[in-house]
């Protein structure tokens, strides 16, 4: 329905910002630039990509090995989230390519995918303006991958002492 690459990985999205070590293999000398990204940004419109563990299934990340964790901020998806009692794998509800570095809302939604599905939840405005910004912490380096609505600056302070490349 997205059109998008069946190679593109998704996005685990998790309810609570703690949860990112039963889903990855982030070595001892990563995990305090993890922790301080995880502690600075979630939740909220910010993705890492991290080594991932068995926990998650080869189908999520097209058998990478990576995963990219989101906790976003928004009540709805936090509600849902509660419900299903685990993370859920999502990507924008978006036509793939069509819609990057905006926020995809519901009525950009309906328009690209709206016919090809039977439910869209409005999760609501929840003062971001852009796609999420994505970071991989991997071998000691941190990278931005995509920059949202975290702009580079704002992880380059969370991370004292730590290169900050971009990617993007």
């Amino acid at each position: 329905m997205k059109r998008r690459p069946a190679t593109s990985p998704l996005t685990l999205l998790l309810r609570h910002s703690g949860d990112w070590e039963r889903y990855t293999r982030v070595p001892a000398a990563d995990r305090a630039t993890v922790q301080a990204l995880a502690a600075a940004f979630w939740p909220g419109p910010f993705n890492l990509v991290l080594p991932r563990s068995d926990a998650v299934p080869d189908f999520l990340v097209r058998g990478g090995s990576t995963v990219a964790l989101g906790v976003l901020s928004n009540p709805t998806l936090q509600r849902l989230l509660d419900l299903v009692g685990r993370p859920v794998a999502m990507t924008s509800a978006n036509l793939s390519g069509r819609a990057d570095g905006v926020l995809v809302d519901l009525k950009l939604a309906s328009e690209q995918i709206g016919d090809a599905v039977d439910l869209i939840l409005e999760g609501g405005h929840q003062g971001t303006t852009a796609s999420s910004t994505i970071v991989k912490v991997q071998d000691g380096r941190v990278t931005i991958l995509r920059q949202g609505d975290v702009r580079p600056g704002a992880i380059r302070a969370a991370l004292t002492g730590v290169s900050v490349a971009t990617d993007f």
